[in-house]
């Protein structure tokens, strides 16, 4: 996803919102394509204005104005979607048949590792990776997605955690993959904010097969070298080797940079996140007749 957006609705006599021009391009621009820039605004503020709902549309990252149109439409209509869905049943209110499920084997010099994954009808998880950390992690975004999920690592802690926490993050994501097969009839795209003693993390998702992960988690203004038994460079390791493993597009924000957590503080709260929005993109969408939520009809070219 080359634009991140945030879309929030809710009912309300007034928008919300800000001019939509001045904040999703820059200064000036007149036309994308053959359409006027203003047209955007209006069709927003109309929008707001007939349907008594509360908009507000913000632009986190994002240069292209092709893409960052695209998006801002995409978000609004799974943002309305999910509003009206949830003033008539529980959004996860689906029997997806035959259950999702992978089991992976993976070993190499410095670790052997084995998996199992269960996406539908999950919540239960026993993790031994030897890091006690990692386990506490894992487990924190297996609970809050709703997965069960089985992780057992022999690795070479006598040299460090390194090789341990990378290989299980690694095989974590590619069981999802593969559990996820083509990915048809997916929710896809979901974005929520959790908090952890005070701190909170947005993540935003798309289980896309593009990966990439961006966050500007204050891990490295911690001054700490430890999150219990992990390195805390390893924090940010192990979260790339599971997003980009698994092929989705991540993107984290701490919603109180300044303030004074811990790493595991912070660490705890973005796998709350995660797990959450990982419940919501691979929970899967009845009216979409097991099609793939995408213009292009397949996220595997």
């Amino acid at each position: 996803m080359l634009s991140s957006l945030s879309f929030l609705m809710g009912r309300s006599k007034h928008s919300l919102g800000s001019p939509f021009s001045t904040v999703f391009f820059r200064a000036g621009r007149k036309f994308i394509g053959a359409t006027l820039v203003k047209n955007f605004s209006l069709f927003f503020e109309a929008l707001a204005r007939e349907t008594c709902l509360g908009v507000f549309v913000e632009k986190i990252r994002g240069k292209n104005a092709h893409h960052i149109v695209e998006s801002a439409f995409k978000a609004f209509s799974r943002c309305l979607r999910g509003l009206i869905d949830a003033q008539k049943r529980d959004l996860l209110d689906f029997n997806p048949v035959p259950i999702r499920s992978c089991e992976i084997s993976r070993s190499t010099n410095e670790t052997q590792i084995d998996v199992r994954l269960i996406l539908d009808n999950g919540g239960e998880a026993s993790i031994n990776s030897g890091l006690v950390t990692l386990d506490d992690l894992l487990g924190t975004i297996a609970a809050a997605s709703n997965i069960s999920l089985d992780v057992e690592c022999k690795g070479d802690l006598w040299i460090d955690d390194h090789h341990s926490a990378e290989d299980a993050a690694i095989a974590f994501g590619q069981a999802l993959k593969q559990a996820l097969g083509t990915k048809a009839g997916l929710n896809r795209m979901w974005s929520v904010e959790r908090e952890f003693d005070g701190c909170s993390v947005s993540c935003t998702m798309d289980i896309s097969n593009r990966p990439h992960l961006e966050h500007d988690l204050q891990l490295e203004e911690c001054d700490e070298e430890m999150v219990g038994d992990l390195s805390i460079e390893m924090i940010d390791h192990v979260l790339d080797s599971i997003v980009m493993n698994a092929g989705m597009t991540v993107h984290f924000q701490q919603q109180v940079p300044g303030g004074k957590f811990s790493a595991y503080t912070i660490s705890k709260a973005a796998c709350l996140a995660l797990g959450e929005c990982l419940k919501f993109c691979v929970a899967i969408d009845s009216r979409r007749g097991g099609k793939t939520a995408s213009s292009k009809g397949t996220l595997n070219v």
